[in-house]
C-alpha cells in the first residue's frame, strides 16, 4: 500500500509533459504538467 502511494506521488510530481501555452497578453510560455496516464496507472 505504501509503495503504491509513493508511486502515485512520484507520478504526480514528475512534470514530464511540456505544453506551449499563450497567456492573456498573447505571450507564449511553457507549462510543465504531470503525465496523466502515469498518474492514472499509479492510482
Amino acid at each position: 500500500m505504501l509503495e503504491a502511494q509513493i508511486a502515485l506521488e512520484e507520478a504526480q510530481n514528475a512534470k514530464s509533459t511540456v505544453r506551449l501555452q499563450r497567456d492573456n497578453e498573447g505571450n507564449f510560455g511553457y507549462v510543465y504538467t504531470a503525465d496523466q496516464e502515469k498518474v492514472n496507472d499509479a492510482q
